[in-house]
């Protein structure tokens, strides 16, 4: 998973300056939105409505990161799955940047996709909660 290291006592986190959303389905976006707002009132939050328009953001060594990235893992055209293959061969150091998956539920044959990317803290089920989004940033 690209994740910065573990906050320890001498080093706690930080709430994110900067989180982008992305995810096909406006509603979904709108409520996420809320629940990031009401959580981290100072973050900047962006949204996209596909993987590929994070990936080309995410790629642009021009565009600053964001401290934390929610994704929908079920997308038309580029899903998780084929966001991951893309990004994993990314010359740009996204180290930086926390990256998080919501899905309904996970599916029995995701766990081999899920492995392959390290991608076991980094799926969430939906909805996205006030106390999810604390614990994504700690």
């Amino acid at each position: 998973m690209i994740s910065p290291a573990k906050p320890t006592q001498d080093n706690p986190p930080s709430p994110p300056r900067s989180i982008l959303l992305v995810d096909d389905d406006e509603m979904s976006l709108f409520v996420n939105r809320v629940v990031v707002r009401r959580t981290f009132p100072d973050a900047t939050v962006s949204q996209l409505l596909s993987a590929g328009d994070a990936l080309e953001q995410l790629l642009d060594p021009g565009k600053t990161l964001p401290d934390l990235l929610i994704m929908d893992v079920n997308m038309p055209v580029m899903d998780a799955w084929d966001f991951m293959e893309a990004l994993s061969g990314a010359e740009r150091d996204l180290s930086g940047m926390k990256l998080y998956f919501l899905t309904a539920e996970v599916q029995p044959s995701d766990q081999a996709r899920i492995e392959k990317y390290d991608l076991q803290d980094a799926m969430r089920v939906k909805p996205l909660s006030e106390a999810m989004l604390a614990e994504m940033v700690h």
